[in-house]
């Protein structure tokens, strides 16, 4: 019996802030259905951490989603489905590594 693990691959991300030394969240720019500019974020966990700013052409990885629980600008209680990004594979042309 084989274990099956989703797969996710993001293009063109740039790091918005690090994860302590466990990894980092990126953005990427995407369009909703109305057409309307949003911000998807993905929390990418590598032990790489000095990215911070850093445009990244291609990440593809093992996909998990997770609920997630924090307290908005108004100090109420949200909830949000935080996608996670484990053993990634970073491509970029920037990158010294």
């Amino acid at each position: 019996r084989q274990n099956i693990v989703a797969k996710v691959i993001i293009e063109n991300a740039t790091v918005e802030n690090l994860l302590g030394q466990k990894g980092y969240t990126v953005s990427v720019s995407s369009k909703d259905a109305s057409g309307s500019e949003k911000k998807l974020y993905y929390k990418i966990w590598s032990s790489e951490t000095q990215l911070q700013g850093a445009k990244l052409d291609k990440i593809t990885g093992d996909l998990s989603v997770r609920l997630e629980e924090y307290t908005d600008k108004n100090g109420q209680p949200k909830s949000v489905a935080a996608i996670h990004v484990n053993n990634p594979l970073i491509e970029s042309a920037d990158l010294p590594f």
